[in-house]
């Protein structure tokens, strides 16, 4: 996030980009039902039961659901999500996908950045 700022205000990125960048990030993330389904740690029953849960109470996040129903600890969850950080795509990936920078360009100003950093 703070690399993302630093690009804005550098005039590298506008913040509309910054917020698609961002956006795009999270919607290369796997849901975490499709996680569990993945990783044999839910029935495709369970997920079904948790997601059903979810429409009555919105508010409710995926893995807490699962948890208060016994479908999940609270470890598994966090080896799910942890699961589903690794495997989304990095922000440089979106900003070269996005066409946003260059990625020869983005990668010296990431190095510069880094060192400003430290």
């Amino acid at each position: 996030m703070q690399f993302l700022v630093h690009l804005v205000r550098s005039g590298v990125l506008t913040a509309e980009q910054a917020i698609d960048a961002i956006d795009a990030q999270l919607r290369s993330m796997k849901p975490l039902g499709k996680l569990a389904l993945e990783s044999r740690m839910m029935t495709v029953r369970e997920v079904m039961t948790v997601l059903e849960r979810q429409a009555e109470v919105p508010d409710i996040m995926f893995g807490e659901t699962a948890v208060e129903l016994g479908f999940l600890t609270q470890d598994k969850v966090a080896a799910l999500l942890a699961t589903q950080r690794r495997q989304r795509l990095s922000l440089d990936q979106v900003l070269i996908n996005m066409g946003g920078v260059p990625a020869p360009e983005l990668a010296i100003i990431r190095q510069r950045y880094r060192i400003t950093m430290l």
